[in-house]
């Protein structure tokens, strides 16, 4: 896998890494946090308007849970693809498949 271009920053201080390569015609983009992770039994409502992993009033991190929700959204709303892979305590990625445009 050729990641020809990539972008790190501290953002809430966790680094977020940020790459894209091209992949037969379609650019490829990976978001890659070191955060708390995902388990499996909550990988499938992700991306679910309003879900949040830690529902708990007292849960440690901030958020409404669209942020996944809408990114699904607008992907889905141009023919593309996303999908999330994660190791809980070590890290999640989302994964977007964007066409290629003008080639």
């Amino acid at each position: 896998m050729n990641r020809s271009h990539q972008i790190r920053t501290y953002l809430s201080r966790r680094l977020f890494h940020v790459c894209n390569f091209q992949e037969k015609k379609n650019t490829h983009v990976i978001v890659e946090d070191t955060g708390i992770g995902i388990s499996k039994d909550e990988m499938p409502h992700i991306f679910k308007r309003f879900y949040q992993v830690d529902g708990s009033r007292t849960r440690r991190y901030g958020g409404n849970g669209l942020g996944l929700y809408l990114c699904k959204s607008g992907v889905e709303a141009h023919g593309d693809s996303i999908r999330a892979v994660s190791e809980v305590g070590k890290r999640t990625e989302i994964h977007v498949l964007l066409p290629v445009i003008g080639e």
